[in-house]
């Protein structure tokens, strides 16, 4: 029998090292992942991550996202895939949620996610201590994430500060909101919240002697409210009949309010999920020809053809697109030329309009 090669002692300490850091890391292979720089991600679901918590004594970082949702990929890019947003995360334990994912429809309506993406640290006990709905850039959300192993659950203070001024407006709605996401329909904290968000919308009504800026705050208070309700019903408790009466008010009454862009968007998205397409399409084309240099309208009524793969609607697209070209042109009294940027707009808008399919192909997506 041939003699096996004898190792030098300088070989077998080189194979030990290589076999040392080719071995998965035991967290990697068992209940976390993580990412080459930036954020470790807990690898199980959020069930599994609130009973480590409860074991370990580390707080929850969760965050609700979906593939199609912009802006968590740029809080992702811009946070957590970073050196900062490790930092601020390695006491706690992150774990990611699928908005769209069947198995965490359990999960969007006990923590009630009005919106992507939406982070919520829970601790060990199950509390909402801090939660952001959206992204407004890195410095803002860094800023309260900061906050995260130190936050106290904010439900104690909203209602002691309610209790002591029952007649303020904005610590009213502070304190509905809160309870909202609190409790599941039906709930007592759901029923209050409602008793509580829903004298806003009568407060709003015009009255004698109410000054502008007074007038003015009860409305942004009242939009604020059919916003968040429409947003409740329509994605979480996925109730488009309901949602469709909240958006109309919204897009109606207080369409000049900050929290009325994007109303009749998603009263033409309840409409198409009640199955009347046509009554969407019809709402956001009449909203865009109302207004040509409106390029928000017109972006969300290419979106909605876009997405119901409205191919008739090409040709009033393009007309429409011209419009807006022509009043920015107007508008720019300077030059007859639109900027650089104003013309990718218009360039991307055309694209999106050029990809419509047929309607013989419509596909039906899942409610977002």
């Amino acid at each position: 029998m041939p003699r096996r090669p004898q190792l030098s002692l300088a070989m077998t300490g080189l194979v030990i090292i290589l076999a040392l850091t080719a071995r998965p890391n035991a967290a990697s292979a068992g209940n976390a992942t993580t990412a080459a720089a930036g954020t470790r991600w807990f690898g199980g679901d959020l069930d599994a991550a609130m009973l480590l918590a409860k074991k370990s004594g580390k707080r929850v970082l969760v965050k609700f996202e979906a593939s199609w949702c912009g802006p968590c990929k740029r809080l992702a890019s811009e946070v957590f895939q970073t050196d900062e947003g490790a930092a601020l995360t390695q006491a706690l334990i992150a774990v990611r949620v699928d908005f769209d994912a069947p198995a965490n429809r359990k999960h969007i309506e006990r923590y009630v996610v009005l919106g992507l993406p939406t982070t919520v640290v829970l601790s060990t006990s199950g509390e909402q201590v801090v939660r952001i709905m959206g992204y407004d850039g890195k410095a803002a959300f860094e800023r309260v994430l900061a906050t995260a192993s130190d936050a106290v659950d904010p439900l104690p203070a909203l209602q002691a500060r309610h209790a002591a001024a029952p007649g303020d407006d904005a610590n009213r709605l502070a304190l509905g909101k809160a309870l909202l996401v609190r409790g599941g329909s039906g709930s007592a904290l759901h029923q209050r919240a409602l008793t509580l968000l829903e004298p806003l919308l009568w407060r709003a009504a015009p009255a004698p002697g109410v000054d502008s800026e007074t007038q003015r705050s009860r409305d942004e208070r009242a939009a604020e409210v059919l916003f968040t309700l429409g947003r409740y019903h329509h994605r979480v408790r996925r109730d488009p009949a309901t949602a469709q009466h909240l958006w109309r008010e919204l897009a109606v009454r207080f369409g000049t309010t900050s929290w009325a862009g994007g109303a009749w968007w998603w009263f033409a998205r309840s409409q198409a999920e009640l199955g009347r397409v046509d009554a969407g399409r019809d709402v956001l084309q009449q909203r865009s020809a109302g207004s040509p240099a409106n390029e928000s309208a017109l972006r969300q009524w290419v979106d909605f053809a876009a997405k119901h793969h409205l191919a008739p609607d090409k040709p009033a697209l393009r007309a429409a697109v011209t419009a807006l070209q022509q009043a920015r042109s107007a508008q720019r009294a300077a030059s007859v030329s639109a900027s650089a940027a104003e013309l990718a707009e218009i360039a991307a808008l055309r694209r999106r309009i050029a990809a419509i399919t047929s309607p013989a192909v419509r596909a039906r997506r899942p409610v977002k």
